[in-house]
Parts: C-alpha cells; sequence; structure tokens
C-alpha cells in the first residue's frame, strides 16, 4: 500500500584483516558453492569513548557517519579521513545520524527533552532542518539518494512502523503488502529500495522495492532476514540469524550470491550488524561481543 502527503512545509582505530568469505547463489542456495569474497575489516571507534558506538552509513569519499551513547544520550559525529566532527541538532537530547548522500547531505533522528515527539533531520551546509511525516510522533529519516529522494520510517502510534519516501515535498507511505510493520533504510540512483518487515506470524524478512513490485529477500536458511543498505550497483547489505536472534552474521548480495561475514577480531563475538555500503565496495556497521562491548566497523570487499 502507498499513501502520498504534502509537506507543509577524533581519531579511528582502524586496522586491516582480510578474510575470505563463501557465497552460495541466490537461485541455488545450499547446492553448491561459489567463488571466495575477499573481505578487509578495520574498527572505527570515536577515541576515549567506550559506551557503544554505531557506524551507520558512508559516502563514496569515505566520509562515515554514526553515533556513540553517553549516559541516556546519543552523539552523532562524521569522520572525515582521519578527522571526527560532532553532530547534534540544535538544542537536542540525542543526535543519531542515519545516512549520507553523495551530495553530502546527512539525514537522521533526534529529541529534545520533555518532547514527547522523535524528529526527523537534514544537515547540509552545516544548516539543519527538522523534516517530520506528517502526524507522526516519531520520524527517522534513514536515507538518500543523488536524486535528492529520502526515505525513512515513522510512526503514529509507537512501534507501529511505516516507510516512506519523500520526493520533491511529497510524502510516500511504503508498507510491504499485508505486514504487521515496514522500515525502509536505503534507497538507491534507480531509486530502489530496501527495508525490513514483520510479517502477521511476527517473523522479519528484508524486502527489496522498485516501480512499485515488493520483493522479499531473506538469506538461505535464515529465520530472521535484516535488509539495511544498498548501492548504485544493486549490492546490498544486511544481517541475518538462524537462532532466532541469539546470534546475527552479516551478508552481502552482489551478482545474485549471498556471502556470510563476521568482524574476525573478536573471539567472543555476538553479532556482526552491516549498515549501509557505497558504490566503492565499502561497508560499515557495528558490532558487539558476549560482554557487551559494542563498536563500530569497517569492510572492503572484492
Amino acid at each position: 500500500m502507498q499513501k502520498k502527503h504534502r509537506v507543509s512545509c577524533l581519531v579511528a582505530l582502524v586496522f586491516a584483516i582480510s578474510v575470505l568469505g563463501f557465497g552460495q547463489s541466490r537461485s541455488t542456495a545450499g547446492q553448491r558453492k561459489t567463488p571466495a569474497v575477499s573481505f578487509t575489516f578495520g574498527v572505527v571507534a570515536v577515541p576515549n569513548t567506550d559506551e557503544r558506538q554505531v557506524a551507520r552509513a558512508v559516502d563514496d569519499r569515505g566520509h562515515v557517519i554514526g553515533f556513540y551513547t553517553s549516559g541516556t544520550s546519543a552523539i552523532g559525529y562524521a569522520l572525515l579521513n582521519t578527522t571526527f566532527k560532532f553532530i547534534s541538532f540544535p538544542g537536542a537530547s540525542t543526535t543519531i545520524p542515519w545516512g549520507i548522500s553523495d551530495s553530502g547531505m546527512v539525514v537522521g533522528t533526534y529529541d529534545v527533552d520533555g518532547d514527547s515527539v522523535e524528529h526527523g533531520f537534514t544537515l547540509k551546509h552545516n544548516v539543519y532542518a527538522t523534516l517530520d511525516f506528517p502526524g507522526a510522533s516519531y520520524t527517522a529519516l534513514t536515507g538518500a539518494n543523488t536524486a535528492g529522494i529520502i526515505v525513512g520510517r515513522y510512526y503514529t502510534t509507537p512501534g507501529d512502523y511505516h516507510g516512506f519516501a519523500l520526493k520533491a515535498g511529497v510524502f510516500t507511505q511504503i508498507d510491504f503488502p499485508s505486514a504487521l510493520n515496514t522500515s525502509v533504510f536505503s534507497i538507491n540512483r534507480s531509486g530502489e529500495i530496501v527495508g525490513v518487515y514483520e510479517a502477521t506470524d511476527g517473523s522479519i524478512h528484508g524486502f527489496t522495492l522498485l516501480n512499485g513490485t515488493y520483493t522479499t529477500l531473506d538469506y538461505p536458511g535464515a529465520n530472521e532476514t535484516n535488509v539495511n543498505g544498498i548501492n548504485d550497483n544493486g549490492d546490498i547489505i544486511g544481517s541475518y540469524s538462524t537462532d532466532s536472534g541469539a546470534h546475527y552474521h552479516g551478508f552481502l548480495l552482489t551478482g545474485g550470491v549471498f556471502t556470510s561475514f563476521d568482524v574476525p577480531f573478536v573471539s567472543s563475538l555476538m553479532h556482526t550488524f552491516p549498515q549501509a555500503i557505497n558504490n566503492q565496495g565499502e561497508i560499515v556497521g557495528d558490532y558487539y561481543d558476549a560482554s557487551g562491548y559494542h563498536l563500530g566497523f569497517s569492510a572492503k570487499y572484492q
């Protein structure tokens, strides 16, 4: 279902480790192995911060945006080469960047102490602007493409998520058919959208949306799949679980082939969550171990 509404309107610790991942053809999963994909990994970490950190998105210049927690608040950042620049919506107690376009526009969400509404925002040329889905009590802008189309998710009732796309001042609501909840996370130059939906039986699935056609996208054998990012080449990243969420692994889908991967530098790894992918084959995300230690990571594949 689609509905339309008009708007009223630091230093990073990075090191490289190469590993090989083996893929499964989307059409022949479980029947044959495909050639290995090589990954090089690094850690993305705000210095002198020992709380949760997430690398959320990366543009084609290699600029990374993300956030870290400080007490009950979240503080956004942009990592420009080796320099951190902090992102904080004026007057907000929490600022979470979600996406960055190749034009340099950052999108995300923020809230103010005592305000019952969580707002979407854009940041471009050092200018912040609030952008909310009409009537929503929660809006998160999660991605934007080179054509200036912004995507995200919202709710009017807590937990009842809907996706949306914003083009030329017009909001289009996005709901996977018959789903209980829909979240949209990324859009590429061709207008292909990816996200996650909750089915009526409570199961979690990834999906793609192109030219009005919805397609479920699940990692082979998984009982939960999250699809978080797509680049202009149509390469897709996300995470999946085969044990009902006890452990999550990352995946890359390129050329019709799924490749599973995990960060290799944690002995007690619990989860690997890829969040975004650019056109240079660079991936960013977050991971954490059994103790709850939580950091951002980068990965490059070829």
